[in-house]
């Protein structure tokens, strides 16, 4: 090839497309989208993680609770530390809501104390007569009293916990992430 056919080549190429900053454009393009598609997939992971945990967790405190035993602590507090080790750290056991209610069987879990409906509306009104089963001195909508129960007690361990995510960049995607571990035994005849 001669030199004149190069020069006019090499003219011709100058005025052609130059792809030398494809990559860095489409990176650019692309690189946010990513980085936040992996953190969310961390962070669904980490979600997933943490909730089996507490799962775990309530039913590991509650297979503790149902014995009776106490050993040096009372129950409770030992029930608080089966819940701390095992969510390893990802619940703060302070501010999450631990609650356990007592019950005289399984079918009464979550059900109101008994009234009598004087007006047919099917809903309590103050001065309507009602058995104060769990003693708390008024009308409860849940018929359940606080406490871990005796012997042959039903019991309702509860653990509500918010939480807000780790990556800020996914954060506003989700708001604030509630977990939830509910679980019913039956003391033993301890």
């Amino acid at each position: 090839m001669s030199d004149g056919r190069r020069q006019r080549f090499g003219a011709a190429r100058a005025f052609g497309p130059d792809r030398t900053g494809n990559t860095m454009v489409e990176f650019a393009l692309i690189g946010p989208v990513f980085l936040v598609m992996v953190l969310g997939i961390f962070e669904i992971c980490l979600i997933l993680f943490t909730s089996g945990s507490l799962q775990s967790a309530v039913a590991s405190a509650s297979r503790y609770g149902i014995t009776g035993q106490a050993g040096d602590t009372d129950r409770l507090t030992a029930i608080t530390e089966i819940l701390r080790d095992r969510t390893f750290g990802f619940i703060d056991i302070e501010e999450a809501d631990i609650s356990t209610l007592v019950y005289p069987s399984f079918t009464e879990i979550g059900r109101p104390e008994p009234f009598t409906d004087q007006d047919g509306d099917a809903t309590f009104d103050p001065g309507e007569p009602y058995e104060d089963i769990n003693g708390s001195g008024g009308w409860d909508a849940d018929m359940g009293s606080a406490g871990l129960g005796g012997p042959g007690d039903i019991v309702l361990y509860n653990v509500d916990y918010r939480s807000r995510l780790m990556n800020a960049f996914v954060a506003p995607l989700f708001g604030d992430i509630r977990y939830t571990a509910t679980i019913a035994v039956r003391n033993e005849p301890y």
